[in-house]
């Protein structure tokens, strides 16, 4: 039964159907050529039985039309602003998360969760560049912050940035609570996305510079030379300053690992 391939019925054990998008807000994700793909649904109020509490969010399961690592939300949606270069192009991650992105004036996107993937990143790749930064606008807690590193190792070498959102706020509730203005004046607030991996790095040798290192400061900054020398050019001497401040080295020391990282040396006994 196609209806039941697409995930929007399921079978009852008692036999007959049961509609699983009853009383919910529906989502879909639709392909550049209209064919809805994907529906994402949200309770409009909780619901519980004795029998069982009904989940918030309910998601198509991958079917022959959607496979989650492959499909954004709002490509086809935004189409024409996407092609006109309007608007700054927000990854963020929720379905209702890129609608209240759009509503303030801007293109948002969804991978339908936290989890980018390579083929996400290529259809980014397609709609952003040097003119048209990505900023990367994920929740604050671990989960997020996870995210935002897998997102910055997928996306390294691009002009990318890291959104600061409230601690606990998504897009959606910031457009609710501060309306369009609110949430364009929250994505305002960014530092690029190299600056999180960076940063990440760094503070995994943060017990070994409180005490003065020197082995772990120059260890700290061979963990981090690769992904400076990824940068755009243009942010190279920040990067290497901030790094040479957090470890305590000379700036000389550190960009010289770093330019050797940039260009190796390819003598072989270096």
């Amino acid at each position: 039964m196609v209806i039941a391939a697409a995930g929007v019925v399921c079978s009852r054990s008692t036999g007959g159907l049961i509609n699983v998008l009853r009383d919910r807000l529906v989502v879909p994700l639709r392909d550049g050529g209209g064919v809805v793909r994907f529906t994402g649904s949200r309770l409009t109020e909780p619901l519980a039985t004795a029998e069982r509490v009904a989940p918030k969010w309910l998601k198509t399961a991958t079917t022959a039309l959607y496979r989650k690592s492959q499909h954004l939300h709002g490509l086809a949606e935004q189409a024409a602003p996407i092609a006109a270069g309007r608007g700054q192009v927000v990854l963020v991650e929720g379905a209702l998360d890129a609608v209240a992105v759009h509503l303030a004036g801007h293109i948002g996107l969804a991978a339908g969760g936290t989890a980018l993937t390579p083929d996400h990143a290529n259809q980014l790749r397609q709609i952003t560049g040097p003119g048209r930064p990505l900023h990367v606008a994920y929740d604050s807690d671990p989960a997020g912050q996870a995210a935002t590193l897998r997102a910055a190792a997928l996306l390294t070498g691009w002009s990318a940035a890291q959104v600061f959102l409230p601690p606990g706020q998504d897009p959606a509730p910031i457009l609710d609570g501060h309306g369009a203005r609110g949430l364009r004046r929250t994505l305002t607030q960014t530092r690029p996305l190299v600056d999180a991996a960076v940063d990440h790095r760094l503070a995994a040798w943060d017990r070994h510079l409180a005490v003065a290192n020197v082995a772990a400061a120059v260890d700290a900054v061979r963990d981090v030379d690769l992904l400076i020398a990824a940068a755009p050019p243009d942010q190279y001497a920040r990067l290497i300053a901030h790094t040479a401040a957090y470890t305590g080295l000379p700036l000389d020391q550190v960009t010289r690992r770093v330019l050797d990282a940039i260009a190796p040396d390819p003598r072989p006994d270096r």
